[in-house]
């Protein structure tokens, strides 16, 4: 593909080549979750909880939160149909207290919920380890590779599903945000995105 300047160039292009940008994807996917799994494990003594800023990307604020999960009814199309919806249509649809949540990226945490809130768009996760676990087995500490290996980084590979334990509105460093608590119920990979 080349830079284009509008979504219907981006359309046209992905025509010829969207088969190949999904392998690609798959391929990228298998050593993502080929790389986490050989990557040490954190004693839940030493992290509890971890956090994240909903991902620090701008454009993933509460009206492309949804996108991010197999579980979005707008997966079923018709083709062409955005993705996007209000995030308090998705929290009072799919995402609530006892729903599961399977991500189609990789999700990247940290260990504090003052690092979560730089980079928070109104939506913080936290996630608990499930019920007598002694490791963090579904996420990779990846600070030595991370791109700031300043910060302490966890990551979750693409297929992780998780539990909707709570979902609340809090005020956190004097800011409304959605606060979503998330237990992660195994490691993703390759395979848990098939279906997508």
């Amino acid at each position: 593909m080349t830079p284009a300047n509008s979504y219907e160039e981006v359309y046209s292009q992905l025509q010829d080549t969207y088969l190949q940008v999904q392998s690609f994807n798959g391929a990228e996917n298998r050593l993502l979750a080929a790389a986490f799994a050989a990557m040490p494990r954190t004693s839940i003594i030493a992290e509890p909880l971890l956090y994240s800023g909903q991902m620090d990307i701008q454009n993933l604020g509460s009206q492309h939160f949804a996108t991010e999960f197999l579980q979005n009814p707008l997966n079923r199309g018709p083709v062409g149909t955005p993705l996007e919806m209000p995030l308090q249509q998705a929290l009072d649809t799919f995402i609530v207290p006892g729903a599961t949540l399977t991500t189609k990226m990789v999700w990247s945490f940290g260990n504090s919920m003052e690092e979560a809130m730089t980079y928070q768009n109104g939506i913080i996760l936290i996630a608990v380890p499930p019920p007598g676990s002694m490791v963090w087995d579904a996420v990779s500490y990846i600070t030595p590779i991370s791109d700031d290996p300043t910060k302490i980084e966890y990551t979750f590979a693409p297929g992780t599903s998780f539990l909707v334990k709570n979902v609340e509105t809090q005020t956190v460093q004097g800011k409304p945000v959605v606060v979503i608590t998330l237990q992660p119920q195994g490691q993703g990979g390759p395979a848990d995105l098939r279906s997508f």
